[in-house]
């Protein structure tokens, strides 16, 4: 009799369960192809409790890198410096990285010795009094306990010895370098570059909450897609403006890029903003006071008047799932074109002959030319990525997800630095920063 109830108690409880899973994917797909079935409140919760599978994995790789930080094999450890290029090399990179007890670490390494000199080991403390603003508009999935708080990413030091860094998906922090204390720290869902305008004002990429909503207003829905913002901060750590990407795209009627280009209801990442840089004089096209930004997703770059909140010029391809975009002169820009599916698919290669390079692009023509790096280069970056052109005919190249810098001139190699681990695995580094001279 008993074992008859428990196997009746089994099967209630499978088939109760089955019902559920069935009823919730059922939910879950509805409210992502934008039914108009569930209340704002009731979308709210169900986009949660679809988020939740993420969100423990989140939790649990933030604890596995604590304690084993993430690496892969080197694919640059065959490749040999060529130490007559050597000599034409000047300056520093400013360098941050993951070491193998999983700290993150800002070192600047001299390219004419290519010695290192330990900058700062980075605080995971929360803040406390030191912040002194918040990005409301933070997307909350983003910006948790589970963002990425272990990986220091693109150092700045300022004129004053201040040192910048953000936490990806996480904070800005402000440290006076010669006490090694946290001035200040702005709490939100900060990611990829750093970057300073005219007024040694910050910008910042931020994962951002979308506010478009359908038209039809009794529906209440709005899109659950991660929108991006453009976000400038004052050296004293206070949020001055907030631009979307969304927003601009729309204003600007760029909108075939976001809804004809990408689907926000069925990726939740469409745009993936990962570089801002502000344009500090005018030169051909380019305008002071612009910023150029990269849309990973949307393999597009933009111009865009932040006073206007207006796209003043654009160009989609022929670059694919680009970053770091840098003006060369007056009439060129130079592109790390990752070439690459994106890299959270794990298909990163549909086809062998697919290669990352460096591109270079002319605003006045718009024609592009590829740089030369090394004939037996296999090069493939499926994400992330530095690449820009240094003194004396130099490119500098970081590969951040293989822990590499190279730098190359005339396709001969100048010099290389890897982030290697005691079991010749490489961990990550976090977009490093060219300085001519020494920075403190």
């Amino acid at each position: 009799m008993n074992t008859q109830k428990n196997i009746s108690i089994v099967c209630a409880l499978v088939v109760g369960l089955s019902l559920t899973i069935i009823a919730c994917a059922w939910a879950t797909k509805q409210l992502y192809e934008g039914s108009e079935r569930f209340s704002e409140q009731t979308s709210g919760v169900i986009s949660f409790v679809a988020d939740l599978p993420h969100r423990v994995k989140d939790v649990v790789s933030i604890y596995v890198t604590k304690f084993r930080p993430l690496s892969s094999t080197n694919p640059y450890s065959h490749l040999e410096v060529d130490n007559n290029q050597r000599s034409n090399i000047i300056g520093f990179v400013l360098n941050a990285y993951v070491d193998n007890l999983g700290a993150s670490r800002i070192a600047l390494i001299d390219l004419k010795t290519g010695t290192s000199e330990e900058v700062l080991v980075c605080s995971k403390k929360s803040g406390g009094d030191t912040i002194t603003d918040r990005l409301k508009e933070s997307d909350r999935y983003r910006h948790s306990a589970a963002s990425s708080n272990y990986r220091a990413s693109h150092p700045l030091v300022s004129d004053k010895g201040v040192l910048y860094y953000i936490l990806p998906w996480n904070d800005l922090i402000a440290i006076d370098l010669k006490s090694k204390t946290e001035i200040w720290r702005v709490t939100g869902s900060f990611h990829h570059s750093i970057e300073t305008d005219c007024e040694s004002n910050l910008w910042l990429c931020a994962a951002i909450e979308p506010k478009i909503k359908n038209s039809n207003k009794n529906s209440g829905q709005h899109l659950q897609y991660e929108d991006q913002a453009l976000v400038q901060i004052s050296p004293s750590g206070k949020i001055i403006e907030s631009i979307s990407v969304t927003e601009l795209i729309l204003n600007s009627k760029l909108e075939f890029l976001l809804f004809g280009c990408s689907n926000p209801l069925k990726n939740k990442d469409p745009i993936h903003l990962n570089h801002i840089l502000p344009i500090k004089e005018d030169s051909g096209i380019l305008r002071k006071g612009c910023l150029l930004i990269s849309l990973r997703n949307l393999s597009t770059v933009m111009m865009v008047d932040p006073n206007n909140k207006a796209v003043v010029w654009h160009k989609t391809g022929p670059w694919m799932n680009q970053h770091c975009v840098i003006p060369m002169n007056t009439s060129e820009i130079s592109v790390l074109d990752n070439h690459s599916f994106p890299y959270a698919s794990r298909l990163n290669w549909l086809r062998d002959e697919w290669q990352s390079r460096i591109m270079v692009y002319n605003l006045t023509t718009g024609t592009s030319k590829y740089v030369e790096t090394m004939e037996n280069l296999d090069l493939r970056i499926s994400g992330e990525g530095r690449a820009f052109n240094i003194p004396g005919g130099n490119w500098l190249l970081e590969d951040s997800m293989k822990g590499t810098l190279l730098i190359f001139r005339k396709g001969r190699l100048a010099f290389k630095w890897s982030n290697v681990y005691p079991n010749k695995e490489v961990g990550y580094t976090s977009w490093c920063r060219y300085v001519e001279t020494k920075p403190f």
